[in-house]
Formats: C-alpha cells, structure tokens, sequence
C-alpha cells in the first residue's frame, strides 16, 4: 500500500492512523510519500499511490478525482532557545522581518502565505532566507543562530518543546496565519485493495472523529 501526504497532515492525522493500523495489524506494509500535491496528486492518477492527503493544484482539473475536505493547516513561528524575541511582547511582522528567515520555496503555499501576510503591512521578505523544504535543516539553523521559521502547526508540535526552539506567539496583527485547506484524495474509477481499504477507513476516523 502506498499513500501521499503533504507535510502538516503527514507528521499528525497520517502518522496516527499509521500507529494505530500497525498496532491492529503488525504485518501491514505501508509506503508513505511526503510531498507537495502537485507530485502527489500526478502520482495518485498514474496509479502510483492508492491515496493522498492533499489539495487538488491551483488550475489542475478535478475531474475523476473523489475529494473530502478535511480543514486549513494553521502555521506558527519558531526561534532557538534564548532567541532576543522570547524577552518582549508578542513581536510583530517588522520586529520579525529583523532577523534572517527559514522558508520553504518560493511556489510554496506556506511561502505564499507568509509573503502575503508580510505584504499586508507594507512589508518585504528579508534578503536573509533560506530556501529549504527539509525541516531537519530548519530544526538545525534554528538551534545554531537567531532565525525565525515559520511552520505548519503539527510540524511545530514536534519540535516545540524538545530542547532547541521555541513556538512564538502569533504577531497580534495576525493571530491566524493558515494555508488553504487539504483533504483525502482518491480516484473515484479506481477501487481499493482490500488492504488500502481498510486503512482509508481508519485514516477516515482519525480524520473525522464523531
């Protein structure tokens, strides 16, 4: 069985669902494909995944394709431990915007996101940024220097709190900074192994509790 993820709902309602199927059944092989939905969504339709947790691409037609919302990934910042923004108030996107940044690449929803909320206030992105997809690298810089990074909630979860960053409170400009929703993908002409079946049905409930 193989399934697509994007980032956020990767790292939670996925890696959940995983848990849970291993632990019901520990013979189940599971491949699981972190991407960006483009990819992911190409990769559903030529057959290579059974399933994704994605968005349906900006322009791409929908057609064929089954789609279930599941909700927005909200986004939080982070600094290393000690960072000079931990000691004041909730800083705001100037304050921000005065340290280098960790981004992930242009064409991003997250980078978007952030440039549009940068772009609100009359604002650029500084000319200090590093362009990475790789969270590890992200965790790395963050704990080395004075970089602010901006990451999806679960993404955040896992590293807050584990000796080397630090969740900033939003700015109070923007107390809900978020990328568009996501959800569960599949082929509607294209029926499940019994095997895929059965986890779909679990990821449905760790996705959409009652």
């Amino acid at each position: 069985m193989a399934i697509g993820a994007v980032t956020g709902p990767a790292v939670d309602g996925l890696a959940r669902a995983v848990e849970l199927a291993q632990q019901r059944s520990p013979a189940l092989r599971i491949s699981v494909e972190v991407e960006t939905s483009a990819p992911l969504v190409e990769r559903l339709r030529a057959g290579r995944l059974d399933f994704v947790l994605a968005r349906i691409p900006q322009g791409a037609s929908a057609a064929g394709l089954e789609y279930r919302e599941v909700g927005e990934e909200p986004l939080c910042f982070l600094v290393g431990q000690g960072h000079p923004l931990l000691a004041g108030p909730p800083p705001g996107p100037a304050a921000l915007l005065g340290y280098p940044w960790v981004l992930e690449p242009p064409g991003s929803l997250l980078r978007q996101a952030v440039g549009t909320m940068v772009a609100r206030h009359g604002l650029s992105l500084p000319g200090r940024v590093l362009n990475t997809a790789s969270a590890l690298l992200a965790l790395s810089v963050l704990g080395r220097g004075e970089a602010v990074c901006v990451v999806s909630e679960p993404v955040a979860a896992l590293f807050d709190g584990a000796g080397r960053v630090c969740r900033l409170p939003p700015p109070p400009e923007e107390p809900h900074l978020a990328v568009p929703p996501f959800g569960l993908i599949r082929l509607k002409d294209r029926p499940l192994s019994p095997a895929a079946q059965g986890f779909f049905g679990l990821l449905e409930t760790v996705l959409f509790p009652a």
